[in-house]
């Protein structure tokens, strides 16, 4: 079957992939979405449809493969969200959880006078850094070698860990 004959088919194949996308879930936006990833996975590898007649049934496996996968995703989240919860309960903390914004705004203070404390240059590299330039870029932009850019950002990482030191969180908690 030609690539375009295929993707006519897929086409058609909507409405039906529709039906099926409302018996996995009761969700009509989940479903959408499942119709759309299955469509996109279906375009994406039509090479991996061997001349069957079948197409329906090729989408069905595809679309029963993408809903397992997000179920599977959807069950990592939820064990990981009911982990943090049962670690702040270990902690003491009751719920409702909240987070304390005032001690983010003093930690906050705390980073900007730790990084003002840096000399210019090395503030302005470091602050490249956390940007998300590469080493590369920023030893372009400091006409320096690049070891010598990824040493002083160690240095500084040094420097801000040491004056950080109240805020770090202990390795056996």
């Amino acid at each position: 079957m030609l690539t375009l004959q295929l993707n006519q088919q897929i086409e058609k194949s909507k409405v039906y992939l529709s039906k099926i996308a409302h018996k996995f879930t009761s969700d009509p936006e989940e479903a959408q979405d499942l119709v759309q990833e299955t469509l996109i996975r279906s375009i994406n590898h039509t090479e991996g449809f061997l001349n069957n007649s079948k197409v329906g049934s090729w989408l069905y496996v595809i679309m029963k493969n993408v809903y397992i996968n997000q179920y599977r995703k959807q069950q990592k989240r939820r064990q990981y969200e009911h982990a943090e919860i049962s670690s702040l309960l270990d902690q003491g903390c009751s719920e409702p959880f909240t987070f304390n914004q005032v001690e983010d705004r003093f930690a906050a203070t705390d980073i900007k006078r730790a990084m003002s404390a840096l000399s210019q240059e090395n503030y302005e590299i470091f602050n490249m850094y956390i940007e998300g330039y590469k080493y590369r870029e920023i030893a372009d932009q400091y006409a320096m070698p690049e070891g010598t850019i990824k040493t002083r950002i160690f240095h500084t990482k040094k420097v801000l860990r040491k004056s950080l030191a109240a805020y770090e969180i202990s390795k056996t908690a």
